[in-house]
């Protein structure tokens, strides 16, 4: 009589000390997304409807993890005391304000405003400015690198350079033109935000570490004296 037995294979086991898989377990990491411009929102005390001084800015919710930078230019040389949301969250100054006489220029920013939909700006001492609002995604919470200055035009706009050391770094500019000068934006590779009242600010998300430059295309007040101050900040993408 024919003993039973059962078909088919029973599974290998490998023994403990056995060798792993060498090639499977030394796949690289994929890399970080890359940081993109989520909303955008501009404002000034220039504007008619707009007293100086305190601005109230209402902008769309903050994405959760995501960095709102703002970026200041002030015509009066006047620093900003405190930015906060409508629950009293403050965002933090990235370094110093750029400053020369009646020209300054700053930026701005919170890792942690998820949510939040109004914010309350507070100068030093009543003044007007321009500002502009940008929500990114995917970046870490805390610059890397921060600079700043100012520069008579002419002979040229004050250009600040900061150095970016992985791909796909965030660079952020603002400045701030003196009257009669008015720029037009950044000028390419440059992405521009829209000019207020004359002053401007814009990002670029390089793919190669390098030295990047904003750079500004003058719309009015070409080859009149203008004092020009320039505030750069750069965020790496997140891990």
């Amino acid at each position: 009589m024919a003993a039973c037995g059962r078909f088919g294979f029973d599974a290998r086991i490998a023994p403990p000390d056995a060798p792993r898989d060498v090639a499977a377990d030394s796949a690289p990491d994929a890399p970080p997304p890359v940081p993109m411009l989520v909303a955008m929102t501009g404002s000034s005390t220039m504007d008619p409807t707009t007293p100086p001084g305190n601005l109230q800015v209402t902008i769309p919710a903050v994405g959760s993890g995501h960095l709102l930078v703002v970026g200041l230019a002030e015509h009066n040389g006047t620093a900003v005391a405190t930015i906060a949301d409508g629950s009293g969250h403050a965002l933090v100054p990235a370094g110093s304000q750029a400053v020369s006489g009646s020209t300054a220029s700053e930026i701005w920013y919170s890792g942690s405003a998820a949510g939040a939909t109004s914010f309350t700006i507070t100068t030093t001492s009543p003044s007007n400015f321009d500002v502009w609002f940008a929500e990114f995604s995917h970046t870490s919470a805390v610059p890397a690198a921060v600079n700043g200055g100012c520069l008579q035009y002419p002979p040229t706009i004050v250009q600040i350079t900061d150095a970016t050391t992985v791909p796909n770094e965030l660079v952020f500019n603002v400045m701030m033109a003196q009257y009669p000068m008015y720029v037009s934006g950044t000028l390419a590779p440059f992405v521009t935000l829209p000019p207020q009242t004359g002053n401007g600010a814009g990002y670029y998300i390089p793919a190669q570490p390098g030295s990047y430059t904003a750079q500004y295309g003058i719309a009015a007040g070409s080859g009149m004296t203008a004092m020009t101050c320039q505030n750069t900040a750069v965020w790496m993408p997140a891990l």
